[in-house]
C-alpha cells in the first residue's frame, strides 16, 4: 500500500524532548522524495528497443551499371535489371545525327507473369538532342520516341513486337526482348535541324511504360506498379556532326 508523497512531506508537530532537529527531517523526506522519483520512472520506463537490421539501399538503374538484382537460370528477377551495353553514334552515312544502342535487360517476376496472361506491355525509347548555351540553358534542338508493343499470341504461341506498323513474331520472349532493347542507325536528328562542326548533347531514355498498362495493375497488382518503376535506362553523350 503506498503512502501519497504529500502526507510524507507535510510537517508534524514535535514529539517531546527526543524529537530530531530539522535538517534531519529534511534529510529523510528528501530521501523519500527521490525513492519515489525513482519508482516512478522504473514503472513508466520504456521497454527496450528491439535491435534492427539496417536495411538494404534501394536501387535503381543507371548509365553504366544494372541495377540489383536476383536472378535465375529462367531470365527472371524479383527486381529489374537493366544495362548499358552500347550507345554511340551510328558510323553509317546520315548526314544529321543517328544513333546505335543495346541494352542488357532482366524483366521482374511480376512484369513476366503479367506478359504471360496476355497483357501488351510497352516499351518507349526516347532521344533528345541538345544544343549546349553557356548564357541560357540548353536549347532542344528536336526530340524523337519509338513505342514498342510485346504481347503474347497464345493462338500461335509466338510473342509479337510492333513498333508502328511493322509486326515480328518470336518463338521466346528473349528473343522478342532482343529486339525491343537493340536499335541500329536511328536516326533522330534530320539533317537539316543541326549545324556541322557544332557539338550537341544526345540524352537517351529508356523505360517501360507503365501509363499504357491497364489502370488496375498500374495500382501494383502482383508488385508490378512498384517493380516496372526499376525498368529504365537514362544516359547521355556528346557527338559533333
Amino acid at each position: 500500500m503506498f503512502v501519497p508523497l504529500a502526507t510524507l512531506l507535510k510537517p508534524r508537530a514535535r514529539l517531546g524532548r527526543g524529537a530530531a532537529p530539522g535538517w534531519a527531517k529534511r534529510a529523510v523526506c528528501a530521501s523519500v522524495a527521490m525513492g519515489w522519483a525513482l519508482a516512478v520512472l522504473t514503472w513508466f520506463a520504456p521497454a527496450p528497443l528491439r535491435a534492427q537490421t539496417p536495411s538494404q539501399p534501394s536501387s535503381s538503374a543507371s548509365a553504366v551499371v544494372g541495377v540489383g538484382a536476383t536472378g535465375s537460370a529462367s531470365g527472371v528477377a524479383d527486381k529489374a535489371a537493366v544495362s548499358l551495353v552500347t550507345l554511340q553514334r551510328s558510323v553509317e552515312p546520315h548526314m544529321g545525327i543517328a544513333i546505335d544502342y543495346a541494352l542488357r535487360l532482366q524483366l521482374p517476376k511480376a512484369v513476366v507473369e503479367l506478359m504471360q496472361r496476355g497483357v501488351p506491355v510497352y516499351f518507349t525509347t526516347q532521344a533528345t538532342v541538345l544544343r549546349p548555351r553557356w548564357y541560357w540553358r540548353d536549347e532542344r534542338v528536336t526530340r524523337v520516341t519509338r513505342v514498342t508493343r510485346v504481347v503474347w499470341q497464345p493462338l500461335t504461341a509466338t510473342w509479337r513486337v510492333g513498333q508502328g506498323g511493322l509486326n515480328q513474331s518470336f518463338a521466346t520472349l528473349a528473343d522478342a526482348m532482343a529486339a525491343v532493347t537493340r536499335g541500329t542507325g536511328w536516326l533522330i536528328a534530320e539533317p537539316h535541324r543541326v549545324e556541322p562542326d557544332e557539338r550537341y548533347l544526345v540524352q537517351f531514355v529508356w523505360q517501360l511504360d507503365t501509363s499504357q498498362l491497364p489502370a488496375p495493375m498500374q495500382l501494383g497488382v502482383g508488385s508490378v506498379g512498384s517493380s516496372a518503376n526499376d525498368v529504365k535506362l537514362e544516359a547521355a553523350f556528346g557527338v559533333i556532326p
